[in-house]
This record gives C-alpha cells, structure tokens and sequence, in this order.
C-alpha cells in the first residue's frame, strides 16, 4: 500500500479530530470526577465524625437516641437534651480541633487540658487532671471485690517531664 502526501495528511487530521473528542470527553468527565469527589469526601468524613464521636463514647456507656446523632454532632446550637449529648458533643469539638489545628499543635499540658475541657464539657472536672485514684472495681454479689482496671495515679503524684 502507498501513501500519499495527501492520505498521510488526512489520517494526521482524522488523528487529531478523534483527539479533540476524546479530551473533549475526558474533560468533561473530569469536571464530573472533580465536582463529585469532594461530595464524596465530606460524607465519608462526616461518616467517620459520626462514627468516631459514638463509637468512642459508647465504650464509656455514653449513648443517644438515633434520632439526635446529627443535631447533637453536627448542630451549631448548645441545646443538649442530658450530659451524654454534652459529652458526644464535646468530644466532636475536640475532633475538629485536632483535624483543624494539628499542624500547629504541640503536644503539652495546655494542649491536653484544653482537649480534655472540650471533651467534658460544663462538668467540675473539665481542663483538669484528676485528684484521685480511679480503679475499674468489679462487686460481686457474694461481696468480693476484684480491680478490672486499673487507672494512672493522679496528676500530683507523678512527676512531670
């Protein structure tokens, strides 16, 4: 087969025209990807918000109705129904400030009390280290007792670095 000047051209901008529609298409879809992966993104952080702010009190025994996950988490306003809302809700406050502000973050004693603040909420004990022992103690009815856990001594009686 012989190719001609002519032919070759036409084949170069036959080429160039398949080329023009494929990145034609492929920007398009491109602009699709690029609009839908940030939609994606935040439901799947917003997900891992919801799940780590329940999931990390329910260890604790700290639950909510269902129906109040979103408001209680993702709400602007201050309106908990009972201290276990308040709980979930400063442990999300606590979440955010990490995933916001961990790059200029150090981790020290004004760090911890300020996280632990956010975390406790309005309660006596929020932005401070405890006071006293506080050891996981299992009662059985025969009136033995066992230790389950036991805690770190408090703040005073450790030396700090």
């Amino acid at each position: 087969m012989r190719f001609s000047l002519k032919s070759s051209f036409e084949i170069i901008v036959k080429i160039d025209e398949d080329n023009k529609q494929f990145k034609a298409e492929y920007r398009g879809k491109q602009e699709l990807y690029t609009h839908q992966v940030p939609q994606k993104l935040k439901l799947l952080k917003e997900h891992a918000i919801i799940e780590s702010s329940l999931s990390s009190n329910r260890m604790e025994g700290v639950e909510i109705e269902a129906k109040r996950i979103g408001t209680v988490i993702f709400g602007k306003g201050h309106h908990y129904k009972d201290r276990n809302e308040e709980e979930i809700a400063g442990y999300r406050k606590a979440l955010s400030l990490i995933h916001e502000e961990s790059k200029e973050m150090f981790l020290n004693d004004e760090t911890i009390k300020n996280i632990h603040a956010l975390t406790r909420g309005e309660i006596w004990d929020a932005g401070k280290y405890k006071e006293k022992d506080g050891d996981i103690i299992e009662k059985y009815p025969d009136g033995r007792e066992q230790v389950r856990f036991r805690t770190l001594f408090p703040h005073y009686k450790r030396p700090l670095p």
